[in-house]
């Protein structure tokens, strides 16, 4: 293979970015879509508030950087950390087109009932219900905890009385 790329004047090269084409007929895929969802709210008469965007990201608890500034010349840079460089939560958010903001729901790497879900659902936040916390023990969004997500976040949050102070413009 050495020989070939020599020949042929062809390197090994680090790949910088990563895209895709659209297809052809992007636009009608995209219209067809649109059509059909506007015909479901229409058919089944679903209000804004119960039209949702909803997104989940991991928040690392310490993260390290591969930098630091040091003298010049030194061979080896210690970095202390606290051990939990790897440590992470996912955080839900979610959002009503009518503008309804819902309470976070945060999940902790754990098990159902175990310490950890002990020890997080004595926080503060989370006893005034601002905060909404469940276990995994990835700390992952997966099919049982969209559905804790659904009973204590999602019903919870939208009926009439507690909609009327979380509004974002």
């Amino acid at each position: 293979m050495i020989r070939f790329k020599k020949r042929h004047f062809l390197v090994t090269r680090r790949v910088t970015k990563i895209g895709q084409s659209l297809p052809d007929n992007a636009e009608v895929i995209l219209n067809n879509f649109l059509i059909r969802v506007e015909n479901t709210i229409r058919e089944h008469i679903i209000p804004p508030s119960r039209i949702l965007k909803f997104d989940e990201t991991p928040v690392i608890y310490n993260t390290v950087s591969n930098y630091s500034i040091d003298k010049k010349g030194r061979k080896w840079i210690p970095c202390k950390t606290g051990g939990q460089e790897k440590m992470r939560v996912s955080l839900c958010v979610a959002c009503s087109s009518s503008g309804f903001k819902l309470p976070i729901f945060l999940i902790y790497k754990g098990v159902d009932d175990g310490r950890v879900y002990k020890e997080i659902t004595n926080f503060s936040l989370v006893k005034s219900k601002r905060v909404y916390v469940d276990t995994q023990e990835n700390a992952w969004m997966n099919e049982t905890t969209m559905i804790s997500w659904i009973k204590k976040v999602y019903t919870r949050s939208t009926t009439r009385r507690s909609q009327r102070k979380n509004y974002c413009y």
